[in-house]
Protein backbone atom coordinates (compact mmCIF):
# COMPACT_ATOMS: atom_id res chain seq x y z
CA UNK A 1 0.00 0.00 0.00
CA UNK A 2 0.84 3.56 -0.80
CA UNK A 3 2.71 5.28 2.37
CA UNK A 4 0.80 8.41 2.45
CA UNK A 5 2.49 11.41 4.98
CA UNK A 6 -0.17 13.19 7.35
CA UNK A 7 -0.04 16.51 5.73
CA UNK A 8 0.13 19.19 8.32
CA UNK A 9 -4.34 20.41 9.25
CA UNK A 10 -4.94 24.00 8.66
CA UNK A 11 -7.90 24.17 10.36
CA UNK A 12 -8.15 28.20 9.40
CA UNK A 13 -11.79 29.84 11.18
CA UNK A 14 -13.20 26.03 11.29
CA UNK A 15 -14.41 26.18 14.63
CA UNK A 16 -18.11 23.49 14.61
CA UNK A 17 -17.53 20.24 16.31
CA UNK A 18 -17.54 18.14 13.51
CA UNK A 19 -15.12 19.47 11.67
CA UNK A 20 -13.06 19.29 14.85
CA UNK A 21 -13.70 15.89 15.49
CA UNK A 22 -12.71 15.24 11.65
CA UNK A 23 -9.73 16.57 12.04
CA UNK A 24 -8.57 15.14 14.96
CA UNK A 25 -9.58 11.32 14.10
CA UNK A 26 -7.52 12.10 11.17
CA UNK A 27 -4.50 13.42 12.76
CA UNK A 28 -4.63 10.19 15.44
CA UNK A 29 -4.63 7.87 12.12
CA UNK A 30 -8.20 6.74 12.68
CA UNK A 31 -9.15 6.70 8.93
CA UNK A 32 -12.11 5.10 9.19
CA UNK A 33 -13.44 7.62 12.05
CA UNK A 34 -12.58 10.96 9.65
CA UNK A 35 -13.89 9.45 6.35
CA UNK A 36 -17.37 8.72 8.22
CA UNK A 37 -17.42 12.45 9.92
CA UNK A 38 -16.07 14.18 6.51
CA UNK A 39 -18.46 12.39 4.56
CA UNK A 40 -21.53 13.85 6.68
CA UNK A 41 -20.43 17.38 6.51
CA UNK A 42 -23.14 19.52 4.63
CA UNK A 43 -21.57 21.98 2.43
CA UNK A 44 -17.74 20.77 3.09
CA UNK A 45 -15.68 23.93 2.41
CA UNK A 46 -12.12 23.27 0.85
CA UNK A 47 -10.38 22.15 3.56
CA UNK A 48 -12.72 19.56 4.15
CA UNK A 49 -13.02 18.18 0.17
CA UNK A 50 -9.01 18.08 0.59
CA UNK A 51 -8.48 16.04 4.23
CA UNK A 52 -11.19 13.90 2.54
CA UNK A 53 -9.34 13.34 -0.28
CA UNK A 54 -5.99 12.21 1.77
CA UNK A 55 -8.12 10.38 4.23
CA UNK A 56 -9.76 8.25 1.18
CA UNK A 57 -5.85 7.80 0.03
CA UNK A 58 -4.70 6.69 3.06
CA UNK A 59 -7.29 3.98 3.42
CA UNK A 60 -6.34 2.70 0.11
CA UNK A 61 -9.80 4.44 -1.89
CA UNK A 62 -7.70 5.93 -4.52
CA UNK A 63 -10.78 6.49 -6.93
CA UNK A 64 -13.20 8.60 -4.01
CA UNK A 65 -9.76 10.09 -3.75
CA UNK A 66 -9.07 10.89 -7.34
CA UNK A 67 -12.86 12.38 -7.11
CA UNK A 68 -11.80 14.45 -4.46
CA UNK A 69 -8.92 15.99 -5.24
CA UNK A 70 -9.17 17.23 -8.87
CA UNK A 71 -12.37 18.97 -7.89
CA UNK A 72 -9.56 20.90 -6.21
CA UNK A 73 -7.47 21.21 -8.58
CA UNK A 74 -9.89 22.40 -11.53
CA UNK A 75 -11.39 24.27 -9.15
CA UNK A 76 -8.91 26.70 -8.80
CA UNK A 77 -8.25 26.42 -4.62
CA UNK A 78 -6.11 27.57 -2.51
CA UNK A 79 -5.30 24.00 -1.71
CA UNK A 80 -4.56 23.27 -5.10
CA UNK A 81 -1.05 23.10 -4.41
CA UNK A 82 -1.50 19.78 -1.97
CA UNK A 83 -4.13 18.90 -4.05
CA UNK A 84 -1.82 18.47 -7.31
CA UNK A 85 0.67 16.81 -5.12
CA UNK A 86 -1.75 14.10 -3.39
CA UNK A 87 -3.74 13.70 -6.49
CA UNK A 88 -0.58 12.36 -8.38
CA UNK A 89 -0.04 10.09 -5.88
CA UNK A 90 -3.76 8.98 -5.73
CA UNK A 91 -3.33 8.04 -9.59
CA UNK A 92 -0.05 6.19 -8.54
CA UNK A 93 -2.09 4.40 -6.08
CA UNK A 94 -4.64 3.83 -8.22
CA UNK A 95 -2.09 2.38 -11.01
CA UNK A 96 -3.15 5.43 -13.21
CA UNK A 97 0.79 5.84 -14.32
CA UNK A 98 -0.13 7.75 -17.49
CA UNK A 99 -2.56 10.38 -15.23
CA UNK A 100 0.09 10.37 -12.39
CA UNK A 101 2.88 11.68 -14.82
CA UNK A 102 0.38 14.07 -16.41
CA UNK A 103 0.17 15.64 -12.71
CA UNK A 104 3.73 15.71 -12.07
CA UNK A 105 4.76 17.29 -15.08
CA UNK A 106 2.00 20.26 -14.27
CA UNK A 107 3.68 20.60 -10.66
CA UNK A 108 7.55 20.22 -11.99
CA UNK A 109 6.22 23.25 -14.73
CA UNK A 110 5.15 25.84 -11.74
CA UNK A 111 7.72 27.51 -10.23
CA UNK A 112 8.25 27.74 -6.63
CA UNK A 113 5.78 24.57 -6.06
CA UNK A 114 5.11 23.90 -2.77
CA UNK A 115 5.83 19.92 -3.99
CA UNK A 116 7.91 20.88 -6.01
CA UNK A 117 11.53 19.00 -4.39
CA UNK A 118 8.89 16.08 -3.72
CA UNK A 119 7.73 15.88 -7.51
CA UNK A 120 11.41 16.35 -8.87
CA UNK A 121 12.27 13.23 -6.43
CA UNK A 122 9.72 11.11 -7.65
CA UNK A 123 9.98 12.27 -11.35
CA UNK A 124 13.73 11.09 -11.58
CA UNK A 125 12.20 7.96 -9.96
CA UNK A 126 9.52 7.60 -12.83
CA UNK A 127 12.60 8.54 -15.39
CA UNK A 128 14.75 5.30 -14.40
Amino acid sequence: MLQVRKAPIQLGSLDTSSYLQAFRSYERGDYEEALAIFTSINDPNDAVRLYHGLTCLALGRSGEAITMLSGLVEGGSQYQPAAQWYLTLAYLAGEQPDNARQQLNQILASTNHRYGDQARALHQRFSK
